[in-house]
C-alpha cells in the first residue's frame, strides 16, 4: 500500500487522480460532493479520464450487490474512517509500513 502523506493543498489528491488514471482504479471518498469535485477536477483541470469516484455509501451498496472489488484508492482516509465509525473521536491511528 502506497501512502501519500503531505500537508493540506500540496497535491495529494492530484497524485491520487493520476494513479487512478494510470491503473484505472476507483477513488473512494467521504461523500458524493467530494466524488463530483474530483471527477470535475480530473476532467476539466487535469484533462485526464478516471473511473467515476465513489462515495462510501455507494461503495458499500455496490460491494454488497456486485461483490468483490480488488483495488481501491482512498482520498482523505481520515475523513473516510471518521464517516464509517460515526461521531466517535479518533485520537490516533496506526498503519503498517508495507508495500
Amino acid at each position: 500500500m502506497k501512502k501519500i502523506i503531505k500537508s493540506k493543498a500540496s497535491g495529494k489528491t492530484t497524485e491520487l487522480i493520476q494513479m487512478s488514471h494510470d491503473t484505472w482504479t476507483y477513488i473512494l471518498v467521504v461523500d458524493r460532493k467530494r466524488a463530483d469535485w474530483i471527477a470535475d477536477y480530473a476532467c476539466n483541470v487535469l484533462k485526464i479520464d478516471i473511473p467515476n469516484p465513489v462515495s462510501i455509501e455507494e461503495f458499500i451498496n455496490a460491494h454488497r450487490s456486485l461483490g468483490y472489488c480488488e483495488n481501491v484508492l482512498i482520498d482523505d482516509a481520515d475523513e473516510v474512517l471518521q464517516k464509517l465509525i460515526g461521531k466517535v473521536n479518533i485520537m490516533a491511528i496506526t498503519m503498517r509500513d508495507s508495500d
